[in-house]
């Protein structure tokens, strides 16, 4: 869940997923989401393996590197 510094779900908050190689870059290739009222985004067709992730919202960005190991990914 995307949440404000007061701890408020952020709507709309821009969420981009890619591809990580295997020393670390970034792939070709990613998928653009947005956030919904409650703070959250989902889908299905995640490819497996590494993938990074990438949060913005208000002027701030969060990225982190993820082990996708089953097809639903959900951001929480």
């Amino acid at each position: 869940m995307v949440r404000d510094t007061d701890g408020k779900p952020v709507r709309n908050a821009e969420v981009v997923l890619h591809p990580v190689k295997r020393k670390g870059k970034q792939d070709k290739g990613e998928l653009d989401l947005k956030t919904d009222a409650d703070g959250k985004t989902s889908m299905d067709g995640v490819p497996y393996g590494r993938c990074g992730c990438s949060v913005g919202a208000h002027f701030q960005t969060f990225g982190e590197d993820y082990e996708v190991d089953n097809r639903s990914w959900r951001l929480q």
